[in-house]
């Protein structure tokens, strides 16, 4: 007698490989915004529309991989426009000189 296994809906077994990994979990290229940010300290910046708020939060705390650290040196805003969130950051050095 064969005895019958209940799957988990949606559960499938499938023989691939997973996809490549992303390299930034922004979507965008971190460490190219974070270079440019430093080349002019102080200086606020239009670093990415049509963002998510959360990223605010990643950039200030140094949360997206090593691009923005150490925590801190990098301040970071959100602002709404015509339904667009968009993402605003600046460097202010490791010991806020640049505010």
């Amino acid at each position: 007698m064969v005895s019958k296994v209940k799957e988990p809906a949606g559960s499938v077994v499938r023989w691939k490989n997973p996809p490549a990994s992303r390299p930034s979990t922004l979507g965008f290229d971190s460490h190219a915004i974070a270079a440019a940010l430093r080349s002019c300290p102080g200086v606020w910046a239009l670093v990415l529309e049509r963002g998510n708020s959360s990223y605010v939060g990643q950039i200030t705390k140094g949360r997206s991989g090593t691009a923005f650290r150490p925590a801190g040196t990098f301040e970071a805003t959100s602002r709404w426009d015509n339904g667009v969130c968009n993402i605003y950051a600046r460097y202010v050095g490791e010991r806020g000189e640049y505010r």
